[in-house]
């Protein structure tokens, strides 16, 4: 594993998959002084507050851009749903977020880099 930064996250959150249940991961976390929070076992609201925003932001991109530009294909789509998302996280304000666009308030948070906690290189 590699070395944490200089501010590890605060909690670590994820569900009960093996890979985040194995010791030296555990010791890893614990060592950086991590909390480690897990969700529960079957629990079939888990995963609401996410699937909520992705179903959200996904209404939000067929209404504002696919059904507006419809594509021909895949290769016509990727560019017009680059070009949205880069909108929506870097020019759009956002009620819930006072304001800020996503781009601004996560910029503002602290810092977490995945390849710090694992092994794997995330594209």
């Amino acid at each position: 594993m590699q070395r944490w930064p200089a501010n590890p996250p605060f909690i670590f959150n994820s569900n009960q998959g093996s890979q985040f249940t194995s010791r030296p991961f555990k010791q890893a976390l614990l060592a950086a002084g991590c909390r480690i929070s897990r969700e529960g076992w079957g629990h079939a609201t888990d995963n609401d507050f996410i699937e909520r925003l992705i179903e959200r932001l996904w209404c939000s991109a067929k209404w504002e851009c696919v059904y507006l530009n419809p594509a021909t294909d895949g290769h016509h789509l990727y560019p017009q749903l680059h070009a949205y998302f880069t909108y929506y996280n870097h020019q759009c304000p956002h009620q819930a977020l006072n304001g800020r666009t996503p781009a601004q308030f996560f910029a503002q948070t602290p810092a977490f880099i995945p390849e710090h906690i694992c092994s794997i290189k995330l594209a």
